[in-house]
Order: C-alpha cells, then structure tokens, then sequence
C-alpha cells in the first residue's frame, strides 16, 4: 500500500508483528520509520520466549504508541525456563500497559504435546485475566482445542486479539 492510499483521517495500528525477531535483525528500525511515514500510528510487538521478551520492552522504549506483549508461544514450549510464568508475570507488573502475548495452541507442527500447549495456554489466560490485559492469541488447526480452552474459564475483561491460519 503507498501512502497515497491510506485515508487522511483514521488511526492505523497494526495488531500483531514481531520487530525483535531474527528475520528483522538489521532492517526493523528503518521499516517501523517506514510504517510510521506512511500512517501506522503504533504496532502491537508481540514477544515469543522469555529470551525475546527483553527486546520487545527496548522496542517499546524506542517507540511511543507501541503496545508490547510478552508470552509464551506454543512454538517454544521446549525451550522456556522452568520460572518462565514468574519471569512473565514479572515482566507483565514491571510493563503496566503490556499484554499478554502471543500465546495458544499450535496442533500444526511436526511434533507437539496438546496438554502441554493447553496448560501453557491456561496459565498464560489466567493471569490475562488477573492482570486486566488484553491477550494475543494464537491458533493453528485447533480450533476444537481453543474453544474447549476459552469455555473453561472466563475471557479477560480486556479481551483478545486472536489470528490463526
């Protein structure tokens, strides 16, 4: 899209992207100029592992109108020290304006543990909910699994921005 087609009034915010990621290294800070330029008033960065966490906050520092989010997702559930939820909610009380984020169940990879996804899915819903965040969700080819997951307990009063595929 050229800037000529964004409308003169409105606010753009893109509701889930990834600057810190490995992909971006190099090339984040001149597309987020870029994104601005042409009328992205803020972005949503949304944090996979504890080892990326720390470079969402930076991004969050580096620009106002940024909503970071830090979570854990089911791409990473091998990975993740054994503290990781107390590491989040750390993270998430040091960050009052922060969602919770990305997380959910991923029933599309090689290999996974459903349970697993679904307890690391509970607990991060659960402290969405005790916190007032708003939650960024995950789902691929488990949408019987989500909808078992979000019926078992209430929604985050803020709720939540899902993307699937």
């Amino acid at each position: 899209m050229e800037n000529r087609d964004i409308p003169e009034t409105g606010r753009w915010f893109d509701a889930h992207l990834h600057w810190q990621a490995e992909a971006w290294a190099g090339a984040a800070d001149a597309a987020a100029v870029r994104a601005r330029a042409a009328g992205v008033d803020g972005w949503c960065c949304c944090g996979t592992q504890p080892a990326d966490w720390s470079a969402v906050a930076e991004w969050g520092r580096a620009f106002p109108g940024q909503v970071s989010a830090y979570g854990l997702h089911p791409w990473f559930l091998d990975q993740p020290p054994a503290d990781w939820a107390a590491q989040l909610r750390a993270r998430l009380v040091a960050d009052p304006a922060a969602a919770v984020g990305e997380f959910g169940l991923d029933h599309g990879l090689a290999s996974y543990d459903p349970a697993a996804q679904a307890q690391v899915f509970r607990i991060q819903w659960d402290l969405a909910r005790e916190l007032d965040r708003v939650a960024i969700l995950h789902c691929r080819r488990a949408w019987q699994a989500l909808d078992e997951c979000l019926r078992a307990a209430p929604a985050p009063r803020r709720g939540f921005v899902l993307h699937a595929y």
